[in-house]
């Protein structure tokens, strides 16, 4: 009977260290913004905010969420007012980091931006509208962290 040879064959060991090195260099903070949203809040120490047409009894609520904002991020709000379109025409241009406003639940903005959960809400006619942060989509790092404010608020409730 014939005797056959298996040969293990394996990558050198040497190899080995660089491709742990290149996996890492690969690595980066995850989640990722793909405009880099966080890391100019960070940088420039300001939040860009537009306030689009908030409700008086919804103001407190909108303090409250931005003053969370300004605390996990270290940055200073600077916000302008103004209609909710020009706002988040800004936002998609990248003049804004965040805008707030009230947003019906089917808003045409849905498949532009990321409309995060309401910090406030209430019932126009048969509609539910929320006073809801919106980000830039694809500003994934971002999104969390108002994402976190927002869960916040509600714990805090």
């Amino acid at each position: 009977m014939a005797r056959i040879e298996h040969k293990c064959v394996t990558p050198p060991m040497r190899a080995l260290p660089v491709s742990v090195l290149l996996l890492l260099a690969s690595c980066g903070p995850y989640p990722h913004d793909i405009e880099g949203t966080f890391e100019s809040v960070e940088k420039n120490g300001v939040v860009r905010v537009g306030l689009a047409e908030i409700e008086p009894a919804d103001a407190p609520a909108a303090r409250d969420y931005l003053a969370r904002i300004e605390a996990a991020t270290g940055a200073k709000v600077r916000a302008t007012s103004g209609p909710a379109e020009r706002q988040l025409a800004a936002l998609e241009a990248g003049e804004l980091d965040l805008v707030i406003g009230e947003f019906a639940e089917d808003t045409p903005w849905l498949d532009s931006v990321a409309v995060i959960e309401p910090i406030a809400s209430r019932t126009v006619g048969d509609r539910r509208i929320g006073l809801a942060p919106v980000a830039a989509n694809g500003e994934n790092r971002w999104i969390g962290v108002l994402e976190k404010a927002v869960r916040d608020m509600d714990a805090a409730r």
